[in-house]
């Protein structure tokens, strides 16, 4: 998915629970400068449907809010206050590394 800034997100993928991380955390290695960011603003809905903290109904929201909003505007914070996404998964998602708007 990318964007991953903390090894306890794997936590939030369908199936991967604490047990599973206790078990392997001592493998897992996160290093943020090859991790790549999480392409918020310019991966289509399909793609956003499948992240565990956007789903379908948001991802097509959130294409929406992008062809109706200036960049200047595209944060997740105003995702949460468009009701696009809901304050456990803004909070979760705010916490990724995200590409910035302009790809820089």
């Amino acid at each position: 998915l990318g964007g991953y800034s903390y090894p306890e997100q794997l936590m939030d993928i369908w199936h991967f629970d604490q047990d599973k991380f206790d078990n392997l955390k001592d493998l897992i290695k996160l290093d943020t400068l090859v991790t790549p960011p999480y392409s918020l603003w310019t991966l289509p809905e399909k793609d956003l449907a499948s992240h565990p903290y956007i789903g379908k109904r948001a991802a097509r929201s959130i294409v929406i809010f992008r062809e109706n909003s200036r960049k200047a505007d595209w944060t997740v914070s105003n995702l949460q206050k468009a009701g696009i996404l809901a304050p456990d998964k803004a909070s979760k998602l705010a916490r990724c590394r995200i590409a910035s708007p302009s790809g820089h």
